[in-house]
């Protein structure tokens, strides 16, 4: 026994010994990210995101390392930095399905399904078989109200996951929003059989059935359940008067009716009183999904270090590039930038970067030079308005597109779909045409014109790409990201008054869009000669964003326009 003591003794420190040693050879980059993965298990998430962000100034080009660190920050609560981090790793590793799933578990937490169902449909075409990517994925489409794509994703997770009773308890809904209760009970009651505590299912048969089956008494066990549940739900407080209510009226219906009384003489009709309580249900919308925060994912395997490269001279500064964005297969997805400028980060009130426009050629700082410190605090930039602009400058001849007519969007949604795989291999030409016929199956498919404007205006077709642009917007007149890009091109193609209207159009709903100040103070600065406009946005976007990455060369430029 003292032998056998001694020879596990010796391999433990011999162990150790080596372990030592392998961490001592290391480089620092891939010890920094290791170190930050194991402080992100352990919950140490400031310490996580300090070592993360070692990583990836070591290791700038490493995807896995910004993941971890859009994971860090995710789970830190910054929002901004973590969306960010993603887009970074994603531009630098389209197909790392890891981010793709912890992005579009972001943008679902942050109430944004349009965006989050571009992230998990490029999750779920990496990870065709993660049942877990397909009810997120169903989640968002349901939230959109995309029946048939969500029941599609939900059963998909089934095929996945059998006994899922989040997919059964989907299924439901949409059985209920389609008119059909009958059906949807049946799914709810298939949920239970799978999970008999899963207390979506649980609510939504008891709503159904006081509602829409008329079972009272059956409804009532089933809220009685649901408030027995050991976590209380939201609706548990509404519940609880639900049930009163219920009670008291099964209450009355079982007494004997009374005797009949001598008629009494007519009296003049009292008026009606409306009612202290009553038995309506407390949710009308069914429950979709759990609420529960998903896991995010990591990258099982690190990608080895980058080799070092002789550091280039760093390039003249230039303001913000436009951001152009894209939409797939029903929803967003971040594609690799193609013979364009450095990529841009974006802000999370916008739709995560696609496409980027290059640069404009003339700087924010090629004519001018610091004289002052950056010392004013920002003040809110005023509306433009149309005598504010400059006259005499060429305009835009809008086309004044209506909303087109519905079409068959189950024939569109499948060439859609061929378009966005020619999209994503860089093949502009098979898109544009995919893109084409989708809009012709279906005029009024809104994300077949934006697709569109983003092809054509790859494709260097800015006249198409606008009109693709106004005919999505006469569908959907409050989509930000198409308006935005439709500014982009108006100021590409020369016509600055009308990117600058159609930039207040965006700041009308959405004030503290970054982009947009951003676009409207390059356009005050360099075209309109209006240095205190272009002031007033650029602090605008200095207070909502920053931390954006042309936040030094503003404060450069303001540091050096005298007031």
């Amino acid at each position: 026994m003292a032998i056998i003591k001694k020879s596990a003794c010796f391999s433990a420190v011999l162990l150790l010994l080596v372990g030592l040693f392998l961490i001592g050879c290391t480089p620092p980059g891939p010890r920094a990210l290791l170190d930050g993965r194991k402080l992100l298990e352990r919950g140490r998430t400031p310490e996580a995101i300090a070592e993360l962000t070692k990583a990836t100034s070591l290791m700038p080009t490493n995807a896995v390392a910004w993941n971890y660190l859009g994971l860090a920050y995710h789970h830190g609560g910054q929002v901004t930095n973590a969306v960010q981090a993603y887009h970074r790793a994603l531009r630098l590793n389209h197909d790392l399905a890891e981010a793709r799933f912890n992005l579009g578990c972001l943008w679902l937490e942050q109430n944004r399904p349009d965006l989050a169902r571009g992230e998990l449909v490029a999750y779920t075409a990496l990870r065709e078989n993660s049942g877990i990517g397909w009810l997120k994925l169903a989640a968002a489409q349901f939230r959109l109200r995309d029946w048939a794509g969500a029941e599609k994703s939900y059963r998909e997770a089934l095929r996945m996951l059998p006994d899922s009773a989040e997919a059964l308890n989907g299924l439901g809904c949409i059985q209920n929003q389609r008119g059909k209760p009958r059906e949807a009970a049946e799914y709810f009651a298939a949920a239970l059989q799978k999970q008999p505590n899963y207390g979506p299912a649980l609510l939504n048969l008891a709503v159904v059935s006081h509602v829409h089956l008329k079972q009272p008494a059956f409804a009532l066990e089933r809220y009685k359940e649901y408030l027995a549940l050991p976590i209380r739900g939201p609706d548990w407080e509404s519940v609880r008067l639900t049930v009163q209510a219920l009670e008291g009226e099964l209450a009355a219906a079982r007494q004997p009716a009374p005797s009949p009384a001598p008629a009494p003489a007519p009296v003049a009709a009292p008026e009606p009183r409306p009612a202290v309580a009553t038995s309506t249900p407390p949710a009308q919308t069914l429950v979709a999904a759990n609420t529960t925060r998903p896991q995010p994912q990591v990258a099982e395997t690190p990608q080895p270090p980058p080799r070092r490269q002789a550091a280039s001279p760093p390039p003249k500064p230039q303001p913000a590039a436009p951001v152009e964005t894209v939409v797939v297969s029903s929803g967003p997805v971040v594609k690799p930038v193609q013979n364009s400028a450095e990529p841009v980060e974006v802000s999370v009130a916008s739709r995560q970067a696609n496409v980027e426009a290059p640069p404009e050629k003339r700087g924010l700082l090629s004519h001018v030079n610091p004289v002052n410190l950056f010392r004013r605090d920002a003040k809110p930039a005023s509306p433009a308005k149309r005598e504010d602009l400059p006259e005499g400058t060429r305009r835009y001849a809008y086309q004044n597109i209506r909303r087109p007519a519905d079409g068959d969007r189950a024939a569109a949604e499948k060439v859609f779909a061929v378009a966005w795989q020619a999209h994503q291999a860089g093949r502009l030409e098979d898109a544009i045409k995919s893109y084409r016929e989708a809009t012709r199956l279906d005029p009024a498919y809104f994300d077949a014109h934006f697709n569109l404007g983003i092809a054509t205006s790859a494709a260097g077709d800015v006249g198409a790409a606008m009109a693709a642009y106004e005919t999505a917007l006469a569908i959907r007149p409050d989509a930000v990201d198409a308006r935005y890009n439709f500014a982009v091109l108006l100021k590409r193609a020369g016509y600055p008054v009308d990117c600058a209207l159609e930039l207040e159009k965006i700041l009308g709903s959405r004030p503290d869009d970054p982009r947009a100040h951003l676009l409207l103070g390059n356009l005050y600065a360099q075209s309109f000669g209006q240095p205190a406009r272009a002031r007033a946005h650029y602090e605008t976007v200095l207070k909502v964003d920053p931390k954006n990455p042309q936040a030094p060369m503003i404060r450069y430029w303001l540091a050096s326009q005298r007031p």
